[in-house]
């Protein structure tokens, strides 16, 4: 339970400091940035709960793995002698 409440500090902490540093800004922004900004911290946010919850969920080395593990295979054996 301590390990939980330390992540949960720390993704609260990082959160409310990116959100923070962010605020003068948010006020004048257009609608347009606000949702980039939005869409942007999906990822920080999907990111903390993995972190909080050590939960074994897709993480972006899954996604990249997913792009562009077949192609990197076929450069490999382009290159192998023999091959």
């Amino acid at each position: 339970m301590n390990r939980l409440l330390a992540r949960l500090t720390f993704v609260l902490l990082f959160v409310a400091v990116i959100v923070g540093s962010g605020m003068r800004q948010w006020s004048g922004a257009e609608r347009r940035d606000r949702i980039v900004y939005g869409s942007l911290m999906l990822p920080v946010l999907y990111l903390g709960i993995i972190f909080v919850t050590e939960a074994h969920w897709p993480n972006i080395d899954t996604l990249f793995h997913s792009i562009f593990a077949g192609p990197a295979k076929r450069i490999v054996d382009l290159f192998q002698p023999g091959g």
